[in-house]
């Protein structure tokens, strides 16, 4: 058994190959191959894909960047371009959990709060282009979204800001702490009037990173 075939059977703990397979949308026979690491058939090694990984690390609530790494798929690139991947990862993660915390805010059983429909089909008409024929944008489908999103497309983040936008009238703040990441993903976040991209609160993680070592 490979390194990475041990790790994820680990990760899937006591649940099922073929819950996994619901969660994730990765097969259960192929699973089942991968932490085995050998192709039942051929028994040649078997290695998972970068695109597997991202879907097994958002079904077991792992980083994405540790499954790479542990993948091999790390071995011959840079330090400066695994920070880069790293706080990426981390970003998309913090962005994630925050979708998560909005949804909960803004919805109630299978459907948005009255307070809110509004909004959201505005949102809707906003996206309309990027959705299935008569496609609906309801709590569900904003979970898969979440959950399978491809982050590279530029229209999933401004989606993911116009939800978070829409939910923080109804998120209680409470007297919690902060974490600075988190503050730095919240929307609408700028400096001198210039608002932040993604590149620029990368830039901000790394060197807070350096001020703030482990």
């Amino acid at each position: 058994m490979s390194e990475i075939g041990k790790f994820l059977k680990e990760l899937r703990g006591q649940r099922s190959l073929r819950e996994i397979e619901k969660i994730s949308g990765v097969s259960h026979t192929y699973l089942s191959s991968l932490e085995k690491g050998a192709d039942p058939r051929t028994g040649k090694e078997r290695k998972p894909t970068t695109e597997t990984l991202e879907k097994l690390a958002k079904a077991y609530n792992h980083s994405y960047f540790d499954l790479l790494e542990r993948a091999g798929y790390l071995a011959d690139i840079s330090e400066d371009e695994k920070e880069r991947l790293l706080v990426n990862d981390e970003y998309q993660s913090s962005i994630e959990k925050m979708l998560d915390d909005a949804l909960k805010a803004i919805t109630k059983g299978e459907d948005f709060i009255d307070e809110v429909k509004d909004e959201v089909e505005n949102v809707q008409k906003k996206y309309d282009d990027c959705f299935e024929e008569d496609e609906i944008l309801t709590p569900e489908m904003l979970k898969k979204i979440v959950l399978y999103a491809d982050w590279n497309q530029e229209w999933i983040w401004n989606l993911a800001t116009d939800i978070l936008l829409i939910s923080r009238n109804y998120i209680s703040n409470g007297n919690t702490v902060t974490e600075l990441t988190t503050f730095l993903n919240l929307p609408g976040i700028t400096y001198k009037n210039n608002s932040l991209s993604k590149e620029d609160r990368n830039r901000i993680v790394v060197m807070l990173n350096a001020l703030f070592p482990e």
